[in-house]
């Protein structure tokens, strides 16, 4: 799964497609279905099948736990973009976006807020 994905991004540099591309392109279509099969194969595996269940009875380790997973997601984006794997930087800021999350880049480092 992890070398289809960097397939996948692969094809995304290759091609130029981002979140602007037309949706009518024969590129697009092929990157969908491939994203679909990746889905697919990581519902085999039980990977993203139901939410994580907090341990923490007052909400309090909800909290903790999301600031950690934002941590984790803002480094693997700096490493990304230090590796100018930028598709894979670029996909970590428009899901964190389409889940209402914004990433803040500043010149001290990278924040996030919720935006809805």
């Amino acid at each position: 799964m992890f070398d289809l994905l960097r397939s996948l991004n692969r094809y995304i540099d290759e091609y130029q497609l981002d979140a602007n591309a037309d949706p009518n392109d024969a590129r697009v279509n092929e990157l969908s279905q491939a994203t679909r099969t990746l889905k697919q194969l990581s519902l085999v595996l039980g990977l993203f099948v139901k939410p994580v269940q907090s341990q923490a009875g007052d909400g309090e380790g909800d909290s903790e736990l999301l600031d950690e997973v934002m941590r984790l997601l803002i480094d693997l984006r700096k490493e990304a973009r230090s590796n100018k794997d930028y598709a894979t930087a670029d996909i970590i800021r428009n899901r964190l976006t389409e889940l209402g999350i914004a990433l803040l880049d500043k010149k001290e480092g990278t924040n996030w807020e919720r935006t809805s």
